[in-house]
């Protein structure tokens, strides 16, 4: 989805008429703010420090897949001649949120197993680093929040259901138009089963 931001959302109860500068791009949110961001921004090449936004008071900016790290600008009146000057700096920060993929298919163990699962196995397409947790079904006394295997040993008939949550690395603004910054959730499932009973052998005679 596209990610399209007014700067003056990013401040409050300023006057139009304005003009932009970009301060730099850092990693840190105290800056130094001397970094020249990428990819290429609408209109061109990367912003350098410094430079002035084009799109007069108010610029429509594209941060989708912008580099992750804290974006500074500066608002400005600028009045020569006169000591009717003002700035504001302000800053925008994108983060990256990991994706916690989607639910593989459900694995099937009888009781009396005593196999050890691992979760990464019941869920597809996710990124590393994220934390699970049990999130439905019987107790699992051989599992705590944050294990990323379980032990089936002991565990009764019934579904068990772990989810894998990756939250955003950092806070942000949350800005109309553009994705907010919630976790991602995943939900991998075991179901045990009944174990089948094949019977006992009974030994015969028979005559031929």
């Amino acid at each position: 989805m596209a990610c399209f931001i007014l700067l003056r959302d990013l401040l409050n109860n300023e006057d139009p008429g304005g003009v932009w500068k970009f301060n730099g791009h850092s990693a840190n949110i105290g800056g130094p703010f001397n970094g020249t961001p990428s990819p290429g921004w609408v209109g061109g090449s990367p912003w350098t420090p410094g430079s002035t936004v084009a799109g007069g008071d108010n610029p429509n900016l594209d941060f989708t897949g912008a580099q992750v790290g804290y974006y500074s600008f500066k608002y400005i009146f600028d009045n020569p001649g006169s000591s009717c000057d003002a700035e504001t700096n302000t800053q925008l920060q994108v983060v990256h949120v990991s994706s916690a993929g989607v639910a593989g298919a459900t694995q099937v163990y009888c009781t009396g197993s005593t196999n050890t699962v691992d979760l990464f196995s019941l869920i597809d397409n996710e990124d590393t680093g994220c934390a699970w947790a049990k999130f439905s079904g019987p107790a699992t006394p051989n599992y705590s929040n944050g294990q990323t295997t379980v032990n089936l040993t002991g565990l009764g008939v019934g579904t068990y259901v772990w989810s894998y949550t990756c939250s955003p690395t950092g806070a942000s603004y949350t800005v109309s138009g553009c994705a907010n910054c919630t976790p991602t959730q995943s939900f991998g499932t075991i179901m045990i089963v009944t174990a089948p009973n094949s019977g006992t052998a009974t030994p015969s005679t028979v005559c031929n």
